[in-house]
């Protein structure tokens, strides 16, 4: 946090009678502001709606439609403005030297490659660019544990997301990087993939549904990323955050399609190497209506599990039953 700044006046307001007032001297404290993109996103609508109004001092929010799905009421002063990354005269005029950056804004995984490449590396390039212009305080940018697997050949979405975050290592701005797993709750777009995936008459799992994820409720990705702000860990470190549960990706599909109203156990094997090339063939044809894209069949094939985790207890996750995180997410599709 900044050094407090008071005026004159201020101080001889603080002391009355020999005591603080300590409401007058922290009206006096200069607070730090927050930027965010998307915050008009699944994450971005969580974050504005559980910020603590004594926070900062100014919340400021860049997003395509700003008015139509961020929260109706911000819970400090607010500035939002409608904009793309891709245009810096459309969000400069809100950064500056007191400013903290929370770098949400991204293509998601069934986007195409020229989106990818336009939103999570164009973007990133460019806001980077105009926070180091700027001076800002540090930025926190928020990433995907797709960005460590080994094989991205068919995952664009893991391409640009990993390339993103060298870009914010080579930034020379102060910096943290967090990589959360999949991330549930109402309105999760990966949720409503693999909903769909098993709610299918008989659930198809590519290979052999033993790979490890480890989901994470949105609402504990807010907290933690609310955590870091609030601990300045900005020291160049990539955190892996996930949630408290570990499954296989089958038993994943298999809760899920309970939770559906589907009965029974009909699972069919499918040989994963050779079906890749042959949905992003498909991909190309069809564009986002398949209900996983080709790259995120790499779930089924690489774990998606924290392991670079965060050492603080604080940021630690809460939610302990899957079942009710998963019901929690199918409950608003």
């Amino acid at each position: 946090m900044p050094a407090a700044k008071l005026t004159i006046a201020a101080a001889f307001t603080i002391i009355r009678g020999g005591k603080i007032d300590r409401n007058a001297r922290l009206r006096e404290v200069a607070l730090e502001s927050l930027f965010i993109t998307g915050g008009s996103g699944f994450v971005g609508r969580r974050l504005l709606a559980a910020i603590d109004p004594g926070r900062f001092g100014e919340l400021r929010w860049l997003s395509r439609d700003p008015a139509g799905r961020a929260p109706r009421t911000a819970p400090v002063p607010a500035r939002a403005v409608r904009g793309d990354i891709n245009v810096p005269e459309s969000y400069r005029a809100l950064l500056d030297p007191g400013v903290t950056v929370l770098h949400l804004a991204a293509a998601t995984g069934k986007a195409g490659p020229a989106l990818q490449r336009r939103v999570n590396v164009d973007g990133t390039r460019t806001l980077l660019q105009e926070c180091a212009r700027a001076g800002v305080r540090r930025v926190l940018h928020v990433s995907s544990i797709a960005a460590k697997f080994p094989e991205k050949k068919h995952y664009p979405y893991a391409r640009a997301k990993e390339e993103g975050e060298a870009l914010v290592r080579a930034s020379g701005l102060p910096h943290v990087i967090l990589r959360p797993t999949i991330v549930a709750g109402p309105g999760s777009p990966v949720l409503a993939g693999l909903g769909r995936l098993a709610s299918l008459p008989v659930l198809p799992v590519f290979g052999d549904g033993r790979t490890r994820v480890q989901p994470l409720h949105v609402d504990e990705l807010v907290r933690m990323m609310l955590a870091v702000l609030a601990g300045d860990r900005f020291r160049g470190e990539t955190l892996e955050i996930g949630g408290a549960s570990i499954v296989t990706i089958e038993d994943l599909l298999l809760r899920l399609r309970r939770l559906l109203g589907r009965h029974g156990r009909r699972v069919i094997h499918l040989p994963l190497r050779p079906l890749m090339p042959l949905l992003a063939a498909v991909e190309k044809l069809l564009g986002g209506r398949l209900p996983l894209s080709a790259g995120q069949l790499y779930s089924f094939r690489y774990d998606g599990v924290a392991e670079n985790r965060a050492p603080r207890e604080h940021l630690e996750p809460r939610w302990g039953d899957i079942d009710a995180m998963l019901a929690d997410s199918l409950a608003h599709e």
